[in-house]
C-alpha cells in the first residue's frame, strides 16, 4: 500500500495522507489508525500532523470526529486529538469548517467523559453487589458448618 511505502521512506505526511482520503477512510477506518499508531511509535506523528494546510486538516478532523466513539481506536485518536487542538485551535485563520469539527470534537470527549464516568459508578456498583454476595455465601457457608457441629 502506498502508506507502507511512505512510511518505509519515512515521509510521515504522505504516509498519514494517504491513510486519511476519504476513500480508504470509508472503507477501511483501520488502515488510518495503523498509521497514526505507527507514527506515534516512530516520533513522527508530530511532524506528520504539522503544517497541514486546511484541506488535509478538515480530512484529519473527519476522520478523527467519525472514529472518536470507536472503542478500537480511542487511545490513539485522543493523543492525535489532544495533539491536533495544540497545534491548530488557537490559529486565528482557522475557517468556519475547521472550527465546527473541533465544536464537535469537544461535545464528542465531553459525552465521552460522563459516559466513562457513568461506566465507573456502575462498575463500583456492581463490584459492590459482587461483595456483598460474597459475603452472604462465605456466612452461609460458616452457618452450616456451625449447624453440622450441633448435630
Amino acid at each position: 500500500a502506498k502508506h507502507d511505502t511512505y512510511l518505509r521512506k519515512f515521509e510521515y505526511t504522505k504516509a498519514l495522507d494517504s491513510a486519511i482520503n476519504p476513500y480508504v477512510q470509508r472503507k477501511s477506518p483501520e488502515v488510518a489508525h495503523t498509521v497514526l499508531y505507527e507514527l506515534m511509535r516512530r516520533g513522527g506523528l508530530e511532524i506528520a500532523l504539522a503544517g497541514r494546510d486546511e484541506k488535509s486538516l478538515v480530512l484529519l478532523l473527519n476522520y478523527v470526529v467519525k472514529n472518536f466513539t470507536d472503542s478500537r481506536f480511542q487511545g490513539v485518536l485522543i493523543h492525535v486529538a489532544n495533539m491536533l487542538v495544540d497545534m491548530y485551535l488557537a490559529k486565528n485563520d482557522n475557517s468556519e469548517g475547521v472550527k465546527k469539527l473541533f465544536n464537535t470534537l469537544e461535545r464528542k470527549l465531553e459525552r465521552k467523559i460522563l459516559y466513562d464516568e457513568e461506566i465507573t459508578k456502575l462498575q463500583g456498583c456492581l463490584d459492590l453487589l459482587l461483595a456483598t454476595a460474597d459475603i452472604g455465601i462465605q456466612s452461609s457457608r460458616i452457618e452450616k458448618e456451625l449447624l453440622k457441629a450441633k448435630t
